[in-house]
């Protein structure tokens, strides 16, 4: 399949499970202001709320899995955010996407095999744990707009050929 493939799946996944975002398959940034919230604001017309996600690899390892074949499995991170808004009870909201892009991946066919491969095979916290793994929701100033911050991590495999 290939990192580049992976890359195209989950950002297929994201906007199918939370079309109304922004989705980056790489860390987005730049020194003016304006620009870094426009990586982030909604997909929806009339509306400048921020919502998006970033995810990219943060780790790749290679074991042997089988005679003819090795394992390679990357951790990926995703960070998303949304902007607050107290009043909508926006917490809520929040989690409802979060849970949506969750169900997504984990009834996705062509990532749920490796997926649980991956989760077998890793050694370290995500072990034994298929699919998108929230670790954190809290609220930040992103430039200087209140929002909701979430990460989460979710560990993918491939098998390839021995030495491939």
């Amino acid at each position: 399949m290939g990192l580049s493939t992976l890359r195209d799946h989950i950002s297929t996944l994201l906007h199918t499970a939370d079309p109304d975002a922004q989705v980056h398959d790489y860390e987005r940034w730049t020194t003016d202001p304006q620009t870094v919230l426009d990586l982030f604001k909604t997909t929806l017309a009339d509306d400048a709320h921020l919502h998006g996600w970033v995810f990219k690899p943060v780790s790749c390892s290679t074991v042997h899995y089988t005679q003819e074949s090795d394992l390679v499995s990357y951790v990926f991170l995703f960070r998303f955010l949304y902007s607050l808004t107290d009043a909508d009870a926006s917490e809520k909201t929040v989690w409802q996407y979060l849970e949506q892009v969750r169900a997504q991946f984990r009834n996705h066919p062509l990532l749920a095999e490796p997926v649980e491969l991956a989760s077998a095979s890793d050694d370290g916290p995500l072990r034994g744990k298929p699919g998108l793994q929230i670790e954190k929701v809290e609220l930040l100033t992103f430039v200087n707009v209140l929002c909701h911050y979430g990460e989460a991590r979710m560990a993918v495999a491939e098998q390839v050929p021995v030495g491939g």
